[in-house]
């Protein structure tokens, strides 16, 4: 296989001018322990709303692998709110690795007067890990003839993989923890979306070597009081594909994963639809969500965010160096009544 799954990983670099990557417990060791009032259990979970990816593009320092145009600026910084955490474990040795899924946005030039939007245009989306990264671009119709552009160190690709430390100056990535409550029934599920609760999915399920691991915020879900179900439908999340014949073709672990949305209304099976390249007449082919996957057996919980943990948020400040802002802030509770209790973080 040449993805090499068991390296170190380890992220170095020789000089830390920007942001440190904050790791967090991973959330599927669920505290067993600790139980609610109402027996529902607690565990650790993610706030999605506070979790983003940070990368930094210097072109004086070195070539901007990942911009397919001339850079209006030297230098540019970007924050990209993260959509999905996986993580990978080998069943065999115990070691994990993680990636997370950036929001999507479109190509753009950056800091100019006017046209702004790259033409043709495409989504972009970005998943990464702490060494490696993927970049998936969707035109409105897969291989384009794009050239590339006078002055561009990138060319236009629909996947492009490669080492962080070659695309970036400089990158980190942090999660937000929180604490959360599994909801353990229709009543609370419903309880929970009817009280406007921020809600996360936590995924499990082995796939050969591997247990994967999701979390991915609920945007959307449905739900009948009349015939208690609920179902989710959101996204779009990172799903591996670790058949043999994937492995065998990728270099690096991150170009294993595809796109997708997930649905379930139980706790022992998802249904994913997954974005690929779909056929659409004539020999053409568009990126589509249109192959759907059904993975069972799978351990899913719905988790109820509660006290939401607050991580000091990285600044990069005008030299270029991480800073810290003030971290109290004040939360909002909802309560069992319906009135709202607000208190200052800590």
């Amino acid at each position: 296989m040449k993805c090499n799954v068991l390296r170190n990983l380890a992220h170095s670099r020789p000089t830390s001018t920007l942001i440190p990557v904050h790791h967090v417990q991973c959330p599927f060791r669920r505290l067993c322990d600790l139980r609610s009032e109402s027996g529902r259990e607690e565990m650790k979970t993610f706030n999605f709303n506070r979790s983003y990816f940070r990368f930094r593009i210097d072109a004086r320092q070195q070539p901007a692998i990942t911009v397919t145009h001339a850079m209006p600026t030297t230098v540019n910084n970007v924050r990209i709110n993260i959509e999905c955490r996986c993580a990978l474990v080998h069943l065999g040795t115990g070691k994990s690795e993680e990636f997370v899924l950036g929001a999507s946005c479109k190509t753009e030039r950056v800091g100019v007067d006017r046209d702004c939007w790259l033409q043709p245009n495409a989504d972009f989306c970005l998943a990464a890990s702490d060494s490696e990264f993927l970049i998936l671009k969707s035109w409105a119709r897969n291989k384009m003839p794009l050239a590339r552009s006078r002055g561009a160190a990138g060319g236009p690709l629909e996947r492009q993989s490669g080492s962080s430390r070659e695309a970036w100056t400089d990158f980190s990535y942090a999660l937000s923890p929180a604490e959360g409550r599994a909801l353990d029934g229709i009543e609370h599920i419903i309880a929970a979306i009817r009280g406007d609760r921020p809600l996360v999915a936590h995924t499990e399920y082995d796939d050969g070597d591997y247990r994967v691991v999701l979390d991915y915020p609920i945007k959307t879900i449905n739900y009948s009081e009349r015939e208690r179900v609920y179902q989710t439908d959101t996204g779009p999340i990172l799903l591996p594909n670790l058949s043999p014949d994937r492995l065998l073709a990728t270099e690096r672990q991150v170009e294993c994963f595809d796109l997708a949305y997930a649905a379930f209304n139980s706790s022992g099976w998802a249904e994913f639809i997954v974005n690929v390249p779909t056929e659409i007449g004539d020999g053409i082919a568009t990126d589509h969500y249109s192959l759907t996957r059904r993975i069972e057996p799978v351990r899913n919980t719905v988790i109820e965010v509660l006290n939401e943990a607050h991580v000091p948020p990285p600044h990069i400040s005008r030299d270029g160096h991480s800073e810290d802002v003030p971290t109290e802030r004040p939360s909002r509770t909802l309560l069992a009544d319906g009135s709202a209790r607000t208190s200052s973080g800590e």
